[in-house]
Parts: structure tokens; C-alpha cells; sequence
């Protein structure tokens, strides 16, 4: 039974660590994604670019150390699915202008939120959308940013990843 502790202890050590970042839909591909980091001067040693639809976090938790993970947009989905359900697992959560089907009063230390609740103004329940919905992305950013949660940004929705990668960069390298 040591042994075993022990090989289960060493393969744990072992594991890498690996940063996660989850796209959204259209334009925002793993590769979109991945200019974006590249644009802000990170290293894409040890991170991982996924789709938004992507199911393959739980096999890469298997064979890695993943620490850090982030959203974008419709990626932002599967952030708050970790955060509701494994928020002390990373050093350092990110949601970039995410989908955001509820809004929360707080937020674990270990995430950083960037938005701009106007982005959402013609989609999923925003004020100019003709689909309103009963949980609307614009409501729960807007509340979210006045609530100091989600830092504000006057930037378009396209453009705050790359802002968002630049804006933690000391945090998300090594």
C-alpha cells in the first residue's frame, strides 16, 4: 500500500504544468486564440488552446498539473462550470467578456474577470436583442461590473483577450 501512495505521490510531482484557454464560437478558434496570446508576448510553452465545445479538460487534469485556466466568450461557459464546481484547483482563473448565463455577488480571489456589458447589448437578452431571454449576458455582466467583480473595459468584444492576456501577464507566465 506505500509503494502505491508513493508512486501515486511521484506521478502527481511529476505532472507538468499546463495553462488551459478556451475559445468561443466563430473567429475565436483555438488558433485565433492562440495570435492573441502570442500578441501579448506569452510564451505558448505549456498552454493548451481549446474550443469552446471542447470536452478534453478532464483528460488533460489527468495528465497535467493544469493551474491556470480561461475563457473567452461562449468559452467562458466551461470557466464557470469550474469555478462553481473545482475553484480551488488553479492558481489563476480567467473569464475575458464571457457567457454569463447567472450573476454572482462574489468571486474566489483566484479569478480575474474583464468585460464590457455593452458588447452583449444584441445578443442573449440585451436591451437592442430580439431574443430576449430570462437570464440575459448584458444584465449579469452589467451587475457583475458594478459590483466591482468584472473589471470594465470600453473595448470591443474582439479586442479583450489580447487586452485581458497583456493586463495579467506577469500573473499568467510561468
Amino acid at each position: 500500500m506505500k509503494n502505491l501512495i508513493r508512486r501515486i505521490l511521484k506521478e502527481e510531482v511529476n505532472k507538468k504544468d499546463l495553462t488551459v484557454i478556451f475559445g468561443g464560437i466563430s473567429y475565436a478558434t483555438p488558433n485565433w486564440m492562440k495570435e492573441q496570446w502570442i500578441g501579448s508576448g506569452l510564451s505558448t510553452d505549456n498552454v493548451k488552446f481549446l474550443k469552446h465545445t471542447s470536452n478534453e479538460l478532464t483528460e488533460l487534469k489527468n495528465q497535467y498539473n493544469v493551474n491556470k485556466i480561461m475563457g473567452f466568450s461562449a468559452g467562458g461557459l466551461k470557466i464557470w462550470d469550474e469555478i462553481k464546481n473545482n475553484p480551488n484547483q488553479y492558481d489563476f482563473i480567467g473569464l475575458i467578456d464571457p457567457s454569463t448565463p447567472t450573476s454572482t455577488t462574489t468571486l474566489p480571489n483566484n479569478v480575474k474577470m474583464v468585460s464590457r456589458y455593452q458588447n452583449w447589448a444584441y445578443c442573449c437578452g440585451g436591451p437592442q436583442s430580439d431574443n430576449p431571454r430570462k437570464n440575459s449576458y448584458y444584465s449579469n455582466l452589467k451587475e457583475m461590473e458594478e459590483l466591482g467583480l468584472s473589471k470594465h473595459t470600453d473595448t470591443k468584444h474582439k479586442f479583450i483577450p489580447k487586452e485581458f492576456f497583456m493586463e495579467y501577464a506577469n500573473e499568467l507566465i510561468g
